[in-house]
């Protein structure tokens, strides 16, 4: 297999999947079907692993997060307007922590507290036919649904940018204000403070209308990343790496809250050691004029492991592929990051994808030569991982 041949092949697997398959639709099974088919293609023994979920995360979760920060801060900000600063203050410090939390599960994957979950969907997991090896495990990952939304990713993304800056800003203004007009001086900035109090209200009450849909083809995401994925197995199961434990996964319910991360995760904690396991994810890649890998994301910053960044370098230098480093503070999660949570390592291959979860992406957007260089950085850096970093 040559590399020229890495572009179509990956790009006629992405085609082969674009077509909306919202988890639990006749899309999404049939999705499941054309997986399969394609990682017993690329030479690897293929089984589905069941699992039951719900959609809390992103009927409820997902538009309701900055709702009651933005209620907490606007009744703070009226206390103080009122004459109550002590009480303001509290609210004030207090406010984040309803956001905090759904951003914490949003980053770790939602498990369904209901006795009758809304979905039983299927991971498809490939492995080389040679049976487990004794070296490191390489989980090379991507989601297979698709959805389309209200709002394009890259709004969702800005609009939770603004609320957590906004809201931030507000927690330290009304602090400081309360605790200036408790000592009983004049606080010359507090006209500004419920102003901006209902400007974050109005945005977190915004996210109310970004309803969840099967409107999208999913090209870009995910489509391309179970391309991608499958042409690096292919290119391993022809030339196995000694040692080298590979599992592939397609996931499925990423866009509902990362089921199908969270259901491998819990199903295989107990055979994957955190210290010998990568999980090398692809989202969203297909677009763009050099690759792109998340190199940090949140507040607080989590970032790649050091050594494991250092690999990818390597592997990016090697093939001389330009490699763009992103960070996202908010508004996003990834199969990869219930794993991050969890104490292992891995990287998210991550691209421009601005037309994800509307009906604009479709495989007419994808870029055949970026496919290709996801294609080595994944291979090169899956052989890198044979010997233990």
């Amino acid at each position: 297999m040559g590399d020229g041949d890495l572009g179509p092949m990956a790009f006629r697997t992405a085609a082969m999947l674009s077509f909306p398959r919202l988890a639990g639709s006749e899309g999404e099974a049939k999705a499941r079907e054309r997986v399969k088919v394609a990682l017993k293609a690329a030479g690897l023994t293929v089984e589905e692993e069941w699992f039951y979920c719900g959609d809390f995360a992103i009927r409820v979760a997902a538009r309701w997060a900055m709702v009651p920060t933005g209620a907490m801060l606007l009744a703070a900000a009226l206390l103080l307007k009122s004459g109550w600063p002590a009480a303001a203050f509290v609210l004030a410090l207090a406010s984040f922590l309803p956001a905090a939390y759904v951003a914490s599960r949003a980053q770790s994957g939602f498990r369904s507290g209901s006795k009758r979950p809304a979905y039983r969907l299927a991971n498809i997991v490939g492995r080389l036919p040679a049976g487990p090896a004794p070296g490191p495990a390489v989980i090379l990952m991507a989601h297979y649904d698709s959805k389309s939304q209200t709002f394009p990713i890259w709004l969702r993304i800005l609009l939770f940018i603004i609320s957590a800056a906004i809201g931030g800003a507000l927690v330290v203004l009304l602090s400081a204000c309360a605790i200036i007009l408790m000592l009983g001086a004049t606080c010359f900035f507090a006209p500004v403070i419920l102003p901006l109090a209902i400007a974050l209200f109005a945005v977190s009450l915004s996210f109310l209308g970004n309803r969840v849909g099967n409107l999208s083809d999913g090209a870009l995401d995910n489509a391309t990343g179970v391309g991608i994925i499958c042409e690096i197995a292919a290119r391993l199961a022809a030339d196995p790496p000694p040692g080298l434990a590979l599992r592939v996964v397609a996931t499925a319910g990423e866009e509902i809250g990362l089921c199908g991360s969270l259901a491998y995760l819990d199903a295989h904690r107990a055979e994957l050691d955190p210290r010998r396991t990568v999980v090398i994810n692809f989202d969203g890649c297909g677009r763009g004029r050099v690759p792109s890998v998340l190199a940090a994301y949140g507040l607080p910053r989590r970032r790649v492991p050091a050594g494991l960044m250092q690999k990818l370098d390597h592997a990016a230098a090697e093939n001389c592929i330009p490699l763009k480093k992103i960070y996202i503070p908010a508004g996003m999660a990834t199969d990869l990051m219930p794993w991050r949570r969890a104490g292992y390592n891995g990287l998210d291959f991550i691209g421009p994808a601005y037309q994800s979860h509307t009906p604009a992406d479709r495989i007419s957007l994808v870029n055949e030569r970026i496919l290709a260089d996801y294609v080595k950085l994944g291979h090169e850096l899956s052989r890198a991982l044979s010997s233990r970093f």
